[in-house]
């Protein structure tokens, strides 16, 4: 993004260090799912493009199923 470029890793609580990337490690895939919307919420606007590789059929899917199967409250820009 603008404000820099970030990483979510849900596997485990390790700090590994990524070279020019915030690393924001979580103890689990729900917990990494609470920080990532907590963060996009505050980040993403109505003028921001979520750009990748078939994000639209695949990426955007799995993280919506992901928050289902959790049971949480999805991030705004993934509410369609």
């Amino acid at each position: 993004t603008d404000y820099g470029m970030f990483c979510f890793n849900g596997m485990d609580a390790v700090n590994y260090d990524v070279t020019g990337a915030a690393v924001y490690s979580c103890g689990s895939e729900k917990e990494m799912l609470i920080m990532f919307r907590s963060w996009s919420d505050a980040v993403v606007s109505p003028n921001t493009s979520v750009v990748g590789h078939n994000v639209r059929d695949f990426d955007m899917p799995k993280i919506r199923q992901a928050y289902i199967r959790h049971r949480l409250k999805p991030p705004a820009f993934l509410v369609p």
